[in-house]
């Protein structure tokens, strides 16, 4: 009884806070400036394997951010943070590592609701093809033939016996391979191929990132499409001022031959 009274009053909040004039009071009582910005992944279809936004979930959160915020533009980010509107608070929509789905599914909904956003690219997955490593662990979590998977962060083999266990799987080695060094993590990856029973690569599954030519096609948004980093540029050791440009000076020629748009280093940096 008092979980269901929990659900019921945090539902019974949200829904206030969401109302417009909620919102309104909720936003003039903090009395803080600044933007929000939002970080998406993927937008999903109903029968997509891996997670993300719901299409129809998207839409109704993109549609409540256009009535009640201040959707900015990336080069409006400076600007906006000098001061801001408190009752519709200025936002940034942004999308890591340049999904399919984003061309698929998140930028009709954002070309229809004239929402401008943010999209970082992996370039070397989009050029090279292949999953970044995550994904391609969810996806083997789900489709192996083994009934269950000994791993050395669990004391006994996790069952693989239903859809949810296989989650719960995927959830923990991701969990767990987020803390192994990046110089463990590939042999660490060789390994768990194989008890999923897959080859020392992993699983080969249908393209998951945007070509070039969706990216182009994603252009009519305008904005977006010119203040894209390259996620190649980051890694999980520190760089050099030096080799952090060189990199970033690679990465913007590239998006610049790629896309046919001219984009300044200082955009992506």
């Amino acid at each position: 009884g008092i979980r269901m009274a929990s659900g019921w009053l945090k539902s019974a909040v949200r829904g206030l806070i969401a109302s417009r004039t909620g919102w309104r009071l909720v936003r003039a009582a903090a009395g803080r400036s600044g933007v929000i910005v939002l970080m998406y992944h993927r937008v999903r279809a109903a029968d997509d394997v891996f997670g993300g936004a719901d299409v129809a979930v998207f839409r109704r959160q993109m549609r409540w951010l256009r009535d009640n915020c201040t959707v900015i533009a990336p080069e409006e980010l400076a600007e906006s943070l000098q001061g801001s509107d408190r009752i519709r608070p200025p936002v940034l929509v942004t999308f890591d590592d340049g999904y399919r789905d984003f061309h698929d599914h998140a930028y009709p909904v954002l070309a229809e609701l004239d929402i401008p956003c943010l999209v970082f690219l992996a370039t070397s997955y989009m050029d090279n093809g292949g999953l970044l490593w995550a994904d391609a662990l969810w996806w083997a979590a789900l489709h192996t033939q083994r009934p269950q998977v000994a791993v050395p962060w669990h004391e006994s083999p996790m069952s693989l016996a239903e859809p949810a266990s296989r989650q719960a799987f995927a959830r923990s080695a991701i969990a767990h391979l987020k803390g192994v060094p990046d110089s463990e993590k590939e042999a660490s990856l060789r390994q768990l191929w194989g008890e999923l029973g897959y080859e020392e690569d992993g699983p080969v599954v249908e393209r998951q990132m945007m070509n070039w030519a969706e990216v182009r096609a994603t252009m009519g948004l305008s904005r977006w499409a010119w203040a894209k980093a390259a996620r190649a540029a980051r890694a999980a050791t520190p760089l050099s001022r030096s080799t952090t440009r060189e990199r970033l000076t690679w990465s913007c020629s590239t998006l610049s031959v790629r896309s046919r748009l001219v984009i300044p280093l200082w955009i992506c940096s």
